[in-house]
């Protein structure tokens, strides 16, 4: 649950989560412009709420077996792909040039999604 509210001619958001609330500054004194920051403070203040003061520094083989053991109603054939490269990189590191475009685009959808799967195993999206 959130709120927005004015304060001495400041913006504030106030987020609140089981039991504890944290406040921010939006340092605007404009209306509008609050209620466009609004989402993504709101959003970085539930992640501090959930994850505690500090983001989880997860290594990358953790976030590896976790990203492969996920239900992604995958094919047998996707899975055992997915297994061969990424065990792959975490034995030989990403390939310091890409051969080509496809290689390089590859390789950002590979970060993203990890990443993207990582919050959405931890944080419940909203």
């Amino acid at each position: 649950m959130s709120s927005l509210y004015k304060n001495n001619n400041t913006y504030y958001l106030s987020v609140q989560l089981d039991k504890k609330r944290v406040t921010r500054s939006l340092h605007t004194n404009n209306y509008e412009v609050a209620k466009a920051v609004k989402p993504d403070f709101e959003k970085k203040i539930l992640l501090e709420l959930i994850n505690g003061d500090k983001p989880k520094q997860t290594p990358l083989r953790e976030l590896v077996d976790l990203y492969l053991k996920a239900d992604h109603d995958w094919r047998p054939n996707t899975l055992i792909l997915n297994k061969r490269l990424l065990h792959g990189y975490l034995k030989n590191g990403f390939p310091k040039q890409p051969t080509n475009k496809t290689n390089n685009m590859s390789k950002r959808r590979f970060i993203l999604k990890i990443t993207q799967n990582y919050i959405t195993m931890w944080v419940p999206l909203l």
